[in-house]
C-alpha cells in the first residue's frame, strides 16, 4: 500500500473489460469483484491476512465497539487465547503491533491495558507499522548473522 500526501493507493491489476467479457457479463473464467475507472475494469489484488493482524484487528474492533473501554485491563494471555483459539504467540505478535501503533499499553507484570484513543498513532496503519517491523527484525537477524553472535542468534530463534 503506498502512501501520498495522506491518501493510501490500492495495488490493482487493471484490465481491458471487453477482452475478457462473456456474454452474461462476468469475467471469464470465474467471478471477481471489480470496479470501473475511466472506462476500465480495476481488480484489487487478493492479500492474505496473517493471523496476528486478523486478531489485532479483531482486538480493535473489541475496544471500539466498547467491549474493552479504555482504561480496562484486557483478560490474562491465557485466557484471551483461549477465548480467541490462538496461540499465546500469535496473541503476543497482535498484542505487540497494538501497543506500537498506541491501542494498548503492556504493563510488565500488572497486564495489558486499554489506551485513551486519543494516544493512537492514527498516522500509520496496522499494516505500515507490521511491515517496518518485518524489515527491522530481518535486518536485525542479519547483523546477527553477520556477525556470528550465537549469544544474539538463540535469542531470535
Amino acid at each position: 500500500m503506498e502512501t501520498t500526501g495522506g491518501c493510501f493507493s490500492l495495488s490493482c491489476t487493471v484490465i481491458n473489460y471487453h477482452d475478457h467479457q462473456r456474454q452474461d457479463g462476468m469475467l471469464n473464467p470465474f467471478k471477481i469483484p471489480w470496479i470501473w475507472i475511466g472506462g476500465r475494469m480495476v481488480i484489487p489484488e487478493v492479500r492474505q491476512e496473517r493471523l496476528y493482524q486478523k486478531i489485532a484487528n479483531l482486538i480493535i474492533k473489541l475496544i471500539n465497539d466498547n467491549i474493552f473501554p479504555p482504561g480496562t485491563f484486557l483478560p490474562p494471555e491465557r485466557e484471551l487465547a483461549k477465548q480467541l483459539g490462538v496461540s499465546r504467540a500469535s496473541l503476543r505478535e497482535a498484542l505487540i503491533v497494538l501497543e506500537i501503533s498506541g491501542w494498548i499499553v503492556i504493563q510488565s507484570g500488572n497486564g495489558v491495558i486499554v489506551s485513551d484513543k486519543k494516544h493512537l498513532a492514527s498516522d500509520y496503519t496496522i499494516e505500515e507499522i507490521l511491515s517496518t517491523r518485518e524489515l527491522v527484525d530481518s535486518h536485525c537477524a542479519r547483523l546477527a548473522a553477520q556477525n556470528d553472535n550465537v549469544d544474539v542468534i538463540n535469542q531470535i530463534e
